[in-house]
């Protein structure tokens, strides 16, 4: 036997030395990867942040959650006549920004053709365009597909999914117009549906109010092996709903859309009747808990450990303050 070669037993010590190498190289190659997608959902975050401030600046007010036509209304807890048609489509705060974000092109296409979103849906030439993957509503931790096939609009046609939210309520869903909403005025966010916000109304200070959240698309097994489907988010509107309840509270339609809801809470695993909470909420695939922009334009990690309390619609915990921006509450810490 030729005494430079290797035997049988120091080749299969070499071969275990690899594989345990590898091993201990790959959780570390990961974490890594997954550090870098998270800054970049952070980066992305904060320009989206920027836009929707760039927009405030320009126009004296936040963008609203979503914007219907001039002809439809919402008053005394229920639609008008002219409270416009089941499941149309309405332009979210996402399209409204796009200008603020370098995507002129985009709106020209889209939200300046016609203020009522279902005529570019039903356009077969446009559809096309609500349909393009729009990487600056995406963190790149979600490897979910382009299209959102969970929040469908008319006639079953889906468009681009997003992962952002703009934060709506503390806790239940929060509707101008509507007399439950308007009775509880301290659990209004930024955003709502036709809302004209505006800095002098973020009376709880904009470090301590939540702007922007991110939202899962992609499904997820919990610890128990159930399966959570978030459904994350639309990046261009909202699916309208003549019922007033779908519309501010319903996880599939209306204002869930496109905007978060305290009482979904941060990464909840919570289910009723096969409902997840967090396809109201936030939820992240970042590790112990996911990201807010907050009105003051800085980007946050919030752990999933908060003191949050969504069992009820009473603004009682701090994660419910972070995103009422009027409850007059006090927060302390780092939260």
């Amino acid at each position: 036997m030729d005494p430079r070669a290797f035997t049988l037993v120091e080749l299969l010590v070499v071969i275990a030395i690899i594989a345990t190498l590898i091993g201990l190289l790959l959780p570390a190659v990961q974490s890594a990867r997954e550090a870098a997608r998270r800054s970049t959902c952070q980066n992305r975050l904060k320009q989206l942040g920027l836009a929707v401030l760039t927009c405030e600046s320009a126009t004296k007010a936040f963008p609203p959650g979503a914007r219907t036509r001039s002809d439809w209304s919402i008053a005394n807890n229920s639609l008008t006549a002219s409270g416009g048609a089941i499941d149309h489509g309405v332009w979210s705060w996402g399209a409204l920004t796009m200008p603020y974000l370098e995507m002129q092109p985009e709106y020209d296409q889209t939200v300046a053709v016609s203020p009522d979103m279902q005529v570019v849906i039903d356009d077969a030439a446009r559809r096309p365009i609500l349909q393009r993957r729009l990487d600056a509503f995406r963190c790149p931790s979600d490897p979910g597909p382009a299209l959102n096939e969970n929040r469908t609009m008319q006639n079953g046609h889906q468009i681009a999914a997003a992962n952002y939210v703009a934060w709506n309520s503390g806790s239940r869903g929060w509707l101008k117009g509507e007399t439950e909403s308007e009775s509880n005025p301290d659990r209004r966010g930024i955003f709502c549906i036709n809302a004209r916000t505006r800095f002098k109304d973020i009376t709880d200070g904009t470090s301590k109010t939540f702007l922007l959240g991110e939202r899962t698309i992609a499904t997820f097994t919990a610890i128990d092996g159930s399966t959570l489907r978030c459904t994350g988010a639309l990046a261009h509107g909202i699916r309208w709903q003549r019922n007033i309840g779908n519309l501010a509270n319903n996880p599939n339609r209306g204002q869930s859309n496109a905007m978060g809801l305290g009482r979904g809470g941060l990464n909840s695993v919570m289910q009723v009747n096969d409902t997840p909470f967090c396809a109201l909420g936030a939820f992240s695939f970042h590790s112990g808990g996911s990201q807010f922009t907050f009105a003051d334009g800085s980007v946050r990690f919030l752990s999933e450990a908060i003191d949050q309390n969504v069992s009820d619609f009473t603004i009682n915990s701090v994660f419910e303050r972070l995103g009422a921006m009027a409850d007059g509450q006090a927060i302390g810490g780092d939260f």
